[in-house]
């Protein structure tokens, strides 16, 4: 037997993930385990996740079998390249926080947490490459997909990172693993080398049920009397994770009657090649604002950041502490506003603009809104918000305000409508003239166009000197679980 060499390979992106495999040239022993024996190091940024530091300062792989991860990425890839968040209706900040917010979710009367456990298991197994090592302990590390964003996790660390960088990184790895049991033919390379090449063979009718998360008799039931490629494809993207109908049906959770899902899913905008340089043009400025905000401040103090840049635009704004009007501002931006009854409370608007077509919203019409004026207005610089900022990256196809969504862009926009609606800044200037909180809610109320709740929350949050009776009169309008700086603990 010839001495054996170290083959060392490395991939990724020095602020995404990070692999270095180093194998020993022991492809002579014919034998998929053998010949993928080795030490992998991963990192996530400059996080050491899998590894460890030796006695002398360097850096230690983690030694196992490696085939056991290409099996578990050939296996699971749909699930990493195509499934979208997570599970039933919840929106963890963060992928490893999934079974609290399931805990939760349990916890509600007539759930059945029995019936769910499995799709949990079934998802932690998939998303969780740690899963890949049987019988060697790896630290957990999460790959989740987002719209056009991979949600990658380790260690607490949390990145949002383009999917495509990180899918090509986990790629190259998995080809490595299969080019070095390319010759071999025991059973386990052999079948490891099929999975991996027809890690993307997945049929249409496979696809529906994975990207939009919804059972088949709901699915038939959304299809009624039409084709399933009638009512599924779309008609502007041959691509399982490029389509709008497949996106919507996903966003809105089954949360809306059959019906509206299937007048929704007919009335997507089918004009393509549609150019709004106005709206692209404010995009990139709030866009290339947010890149300097990402890192820094949490995503309810981006949202508040962006929605006063929004306001100080002069040409938009004369002036900054004036009623602003999202509708209004929506429709100057050329975008598609109509206004329909869901048949449900739970959803409060959907959004399309994929695939360079005009952007259509569709506000519910619904006895929240029509009660409350400043609900609907809320919602309407809610989608402003996600149109502005969201469809380069976590949105690029649809947005629903009350379906699932990314837990940090919610958090932005509702940050943004505040913000946006009734800036605290107009309340703290006013307060400080009156000095009573019940006043200076009454007035934005009427002035801004909003609820009571909302101008008691931003009021709260305004930096005011508020004595315990300024304190009490806010508690009287906000939700009893909302977060107030004097009942934080």
């Amino acid at each position: 037997m010839s001495a054996r060499k170290d083959l060392t390979f490395r991939a990724g992106d020095p602020a995404g993930l990070q692999f270095e495999l180093v194998l020993h040239d022991q492809v002579q022993e014919a034998r998929a385990d053998m010949a993928t024996f080795g030490r992998l190091t991963a990192w996530l940024g400059e996080d050491l996740v899998w590894g460890r530091l030796g006695s002398g300062g360097n850096v230690l792989g983690v030694e196992w079998y490696w085939v056991e991860l290409l099996e578990h990425l050939a296996w699971n890839w749909r699930y990493l390249r195509y499934e979208p968040g997570y599970p039933f209706r919840v929106a963890p900040v963060k992928p490893s926080g999934l079974p609290q917010e399931l805990e939760r979710r349990w916890s509600q009367p007539g759930m059945d947490p029995a019936a769910e456990e499995e799709t949990l298991y079934a998802f932690r197994s998939s998303h969780n490459l740690a899963y890949a090592l049987h019988g060697c302990v790896a630290s957990d590390l999460w790959f989740v997909r987002e719209g056009r964003v991979a949600i990658v996790e380790a260690n607490n660390d949390v990145r949002r990172r383009p999917l495509e960088v990180e899918l090509s990184t986990l790629t190259a790895l998995g080809d490595y693993l299969c080019e070095r049991i390319a010759g071999l033919s025991d059973t386990r390379s052999v079948e490891a080398r099929i999975a991996w090449n027809g890690r993307d063979e997945m049929g249409f009718e496979d696809a529906v049920p994975l990207l939009t998360n919804e059972a088949p008799d709901r699915l038939a039931e959304l299809a009624g009397d039409r084709a399933f490629d009638d009512v599924f494809k779309d008609p502007l993207s041959p691509r399982f994770d490029d389509n709008r109908a497949l996106d919507l049906i996903y966003r809105c959770k089954g949360l809306a009657p059959a019906w509206t899902m299937r007048r929704l899913l007919q009335h997507l905008p089918r004009d393509t090649g549609y150019r709004n340089t106005l709206l692209d043009d404010l995009s990139r400025r709030l866009r290339d604002e947010l890149e300097s905000l990402i890192d820094r401040i949490p995503p309810y103090k981006q949202g508040q950041k962006l929605a006063l840049m929004l306001r100080h635009d002069r040409d938009l704004f004369p002036d900054r502490c004036g009623r602003a009007e999202p509708e209004r501002l929506l429709r100057e931006l050329d975008v598609a506003i109509e206004r329909w009854p869901f048949d449900s409370e739970l959803l409060d608007a959907v959004a399309v603009w994929g695939h360079s077509t005009k952007p259509w919203v569709v506000l519910n019409v619904h006895e929240k809104h029509v009660a409350n004026i400043g609900a609907e207005r809320a919602t309407t610089a809610h989608e402003l918000c996600h149109l502005l900022i969201d469809r380069e990256d976590v949105l690029p196809l649809t947005a629903v305000v009350g379906g699932a969504m990314d837990r940090t862009a919610e958090q932005r926009a509702n940050a943004f409508a505040a913000e946006f609606l009734c800036p605290r800044f107009g309340l703290r200037l006013r307060f400080e003239q009156c000095m009573v909180a019940r006043q200076v809610i009454n007035e934005a109320t009427d002035h801004f166009g909003v609820s009571r709740e909302l101008a008691a929350l931003q009021l709260a949050r305004a930096d005011c000197e508020l004595s315990l009776n300024d304190q009490r009169e806010i508690d009287t309008h906000v939700a009893a679980d909302a977060y107030l700086p004097w009942n934080s603990y």
